[in-house]
């Protein structure tokens, strides 16, 4: 057997070795590449690259601490290492995500003690590693990172010389390029997707499995709907992408991936498209439009109907740093408000899914903001700072928007994604509530009357409403006593004696040409004992007219405007009292 076999099947024992993959080796590889590869300071990379080192150490040491309730990955791994040959490899190309999350803490509070590294920051570290572990959107967690890392067809020869596998952070060694190699394969980078009209029935499985993995989602946290559609998401632009859905399965409407590889078929579509973003975007300058459109760094996701170019996204990818950047997004003018520019944004949304870029950033003008917001980004940036600055360009007047693009939603179906949510809520409801259910309305009130009973009204005891009626008529025997207390009070009262009787229209001419609601102490007493009032605010509304009305009719300065202030307060001191 040649040499590279040799190599080549060794590899494969060591990739055998990873119950949890990839192991914490190859993630803090990952996590050097990711983080501080592209410094330009060869200090603060060695620096890293010895932190890196000595956690290696610390946790290859370190005795396995038993699972603990809730540890599920970790657990299922610890057992099937109990159950191993456990002189087989290190714990570091054993043991993956889980065991470095439990042991990060330990790891600071002894590196941190008992090592210095001079002219670096290593708590900085650990909390930039400690913020990977929590974001589940990183890269360095991934099987496929070195396709992701170096971009092109997973081509080795451009990539930095120094990349370190296997716990041989710090040294450069034959193996580890040979194990790349392997990996790597054919990038995803460079997938361009076109959208075919027939699909087969595995595809439509996979497609509702994964549709109801996200209701079940939904139903179970409600709050996941902001974050899987955007905080001001509204109904409307779902039902515009449910239409552009439906000419894109009719074949009208089509999107692909474009790059500039030099075909005169791809620089005719980036031309177009160019020319769209040039109309649209009048204040950008037109040579830089063209400069971002045929860099071979960006690529656009364009969009067809009936062959013709309608509109695109034009964007730059940065893999090692886990985001893109939207550079341009438009639609051509005559084709706008038809959902395209959402099921743009969906596309292209699902292209990054494949391609493994979970974030995108975007400086968004004043009249941007609002379409951005509805394809959920938002102006709260959680990607670190170090990640994006430097890389993008700053625009004066711009807002920087963040979209994360989650790995469970199929973007490219929401609007049936949204048609089982809704679906799945309502049959939730229904076996809590009788809300589905519709009753018809009482038609005693057409005829004037009204319902002798509360059991006439439909609907009233399937919810569960249960009339006690003793209950019910002490309270009301106790409000109408406390009323006529209150009633009493005021008659006797000083200021009284301009209400006490209805104004005699004998006497004054005009007052019922001005005050069109009248109301005495009489007529309220009179109201009382027929059991008008049921209810406080109906008997303090009475009251309050009656004042109202007096200082309607009647000067500031007169008596009769006295007396209805006085009688007032005297009115809400006793009433508080009740």
């Amino acid at each position: 057997m040649s040499s590279a076999s040799n190599d080549e099947h060794n590899l494969s024992e060591e990739d055998d070795l990873a119950l949890e993959k990839p192991p914490i080796s190859e993630i803090l590889s990952n996590f050097i590449d990711s983080n501080y590869s592209h410094l330009q300071d060869e200090h603060v990379k060695k620096q890293a690259t010895n932190v890196c080192k000595a956690i290696l150490k610390f946790i290859n040491s370190y005795v396995l601490p038993k699972p603990e309730q809730g540890d599920v990955k970790y657990e299922e791994v610890y057992n099937k290492y109990q159950q191993s040959d456990k002189t087989k490899g290190k714990i570091i190309d054993i043991f993956g995500k889980s065991l470095l999350e439990k042991l990060l803490e330990k790891a600071r509070d002894t590196i941190t003690k008992e090592y210095i590294f001079t002219n670096f920051n290593t708590e900085n570290l650990f909390d930039t590693l400690k913020k990977e572990l929590e974001d589940p959107t990183s890269i360095i967690f991934r099987d496929d990172f070195d396709d992701l890392y170096y971009g092109v067809e997973g081509s080795l020869e451009n990539a930095p010389s120094k990349r370190k596998r296997n716990g041989d952070i710090g040294e450069d060694n034959e193996k580890s390029t040979k194990q790349r190699k392997k990996k790597a394969g054919k990038s995803p980078a460079l997938r361009s997707t076109t959208l075919s009209n027939s699909t087969t029935l595995s595809d439509e499985s996979n497609e509702n499995d994964k549709t109801n993995r996200v209701v079940m989602s939904t139903v179970v946290n409600s709050e996941n709907v902001s974050e899987i559609l955007g905080p001001e998401t509204g109904y409307v632009s779902l039902t515009r992408d449910e239409i552009a859905k439906r000419e894109e399965e009719h074949g009208s409407l089509m999107f692909e991936v474009v790059q500039n590889d030099g075909t005169i078929e791809s620089l005719e579509k980036l031309l177009a498209l160019k020319n769209i973003f040039g109309k649209q975007l009048p204040k950008m300058p037109k040579d830089y439009i063209a400069r971002l459109v045929f860099d071979r760094n960006h690529r656009s996701m364009v969009g067809f109907k009936n062959g013709k170019v309608v509109g695109g996204i034009s964007f730059r990818p940065f893999f090692p740093q886990g985001f893109g950047e939207i550079a341009f997004c438009a639609i051509t003018g005559n084709e706008q408000v038809k959902g395209y520019g959402t099921r743009l944004m969906n596309h292209l949304k699902d292209y990054c899914q494949s391609v493994g870029l979970f974030r995108f950033l975007t400086y968004a003008d004043n009249y941007a903001i609002g379409y951005f917001k509805k394809q959920g980004f938002t102006k709260e940036i959680t990607l670190d700072e170090k990640r994006y600055r430097g890389y993008i360009k700053d625009y004066d007047g711009g807002t920087l928007m963040e979209c994360v693009i989650r790995t469970e939603i199929d973007y490219l179906n929401i609007p049936g994604m949204i048609k089982q949510q809704r679906s799945a809520v309502y049959e939730k409801m229904k076996e809590v509530s009788n809300s589905h259910i519709v009753y018809p309305g009482l038609d005693v009130f057409a005829k004037g009357g009204k319902p002798k009973s509360i059991d006439e009204i439909p609907g009233l005891k399937e919810a569960g409403w249960k009339e006690d009626g003793d209950k019910i008529k002490r309270e009301f025997k106790q409000l109408q006593q406390n009323f006529a207390e209150v009633l009493d009070k005021l008659k006797r009262h000083d200021c009284a004696w301009p209400f006490l009787e209805p104004v005699d229209p004998n006497e004054v001419f005009d007052y019922y040409d001005v005050i069109k609601e009248p109301i005495d102490l009489s007529t309220i007493e009179k109201r009382l004992k027929e059991g008008f009032y049921r209810t406080r605010d109906i008997f303090v509304s009475d009251i309050k007219l009656m004042f109202d009305n007096c200082r309607l009719y009647n000067r500031e300065d007169t008596e009769y405007y006295s007396c209805a202030n006085a009688l007032e307060e005297y009115f809400k001191s006793i009433m508080v009292k009740k």
